[in-house]
This record gives structure tokens, sequence and C-alpha cells, in this order.
């Protein structure tokens, strides 16, 4: 694709700075705005997560354990002990 002079093409970014800068700054607030949703998204799911695993009696010490088991069985070092488990 080839931009004739005078006819910008769309998403392109022109020549002039002023153009360059807010493209980029476009680019960022969009950036940002997906990151802080994506965060939202995941605080709303542990919370889900949190109350629906509380009325089974799971609670953050189980959790903690399960977190290192899984740290443990995941780390490199301890890939030959993990395969022994299975």
């Amino acid at each position: 694709m080839f931009k004739q002079k005078g006819s910008p093409v769309e998403n392109w970014p022109d020549e002039d700075p002023i153009y360059e800068t807010r493209l980029i700054n476009q680019k960022q607030s969009e950036l940002l705005i997906k990151l802080h949703s994506q965060h939202l998204q995941r605080k709303n799911f542990t919370s889900y997560l949190e109350k629906r695993l509380s009325s089974t009696g799971f609670t953050h010490k189980h959790s903690d354990l399960l977190m290192t088991l899984v740290e443990f069985a995941t780390h490199d070092e301890n890939s030959k002990f993990s395969s022994y488990c299975h």
C-alpha cells in the first residue's frame, strides 16, 4: 500500500509531529483504558471466587498452600520432582 502526497492513508502516521503526538497519546489512552478494564475484571473475578470458596470452607491459608504447591510444581528446578509425583 502506498501513500500518495496529499491523501493520507487511515491510521498511518503523518510526517507532522503534532499528528504523531496525538496518535501516540490516543494509542496510550486506549491501552490504559484496556489495562484498567482488565484489572477491574480480574479484581471482580477474584472477589467472586473468594466468596464462592468461603462458602465451602476454603480459607486464605488453603489458598496460600495451594499457590505454594503450584509454584513448587512449576518451578524449573523442581520439574524432575513434579514428574515423579504424577
